[in-house]
């Protein structure tokens, strides 16, 4: 199994893409809670992308990788969408505010965040390239 595949941006598609990085976490042999930590990311990312994007009808596909690396693994993410950094729109001080005061969206990004050791925005070729890497625990507490 190779470690990219590309996705529809929609809906039906979310399905697939969790497939795949279940079946790639189990070629690489990680662990489930990281093969978990690491849908979680995926389906962020893909959520937001269809739900903010152009839509499935002529977007470009988006495209996921899954590679190791080092001590971590690490998930590339990819879009044709017009260049926007889902990294920067985290509001760490909405989580101090009531639930009927906190704004709508942001939440994500702190999700993606929490997941991961570190993470990076790139815009390449007119595509957006999230990169995170989630670290590959030896041993994982229940």
């Amino acid at each position: 199994m190779t470690g990219t595949a590309s996705f529809t941006p929609c809906g039906d598609s979310l399905e697939a893409l969790m497939a795949f990085i279940a079946q790639r976490a189990a070629v690489l042999k990680l662990p489930r809670a990281t093969s978990l930590r690491l849908q979680l990311v995926a389906e962020e990312l893909f959520t937001n992308t269809f739900r903010h994007g152009s839509g499935a009808d002529g977007a470009p596909p988006v495209t996921v990788r899954v590679e190791p690396a080092g001590e971590d693994v690490e998930l590339v993410y990819e879009d044709g969408e017009p260049a926007w950094n889902p990294l920067l729109q985290q509001a760490v001080e909405h989580l101090h505010l009531p639930l009927e005061q906190r704004p709508v969206g942001g939440l994500g990004s702190l999700l993606v965040s929490a997941m991961a050791e570190r993470s990076k925005y790139e815009r390449v070729q007119e595509r957006n390239r999230v990169r995170v890497w989630v670290r590959v625990e030896a041993v994982e507490s229940p």
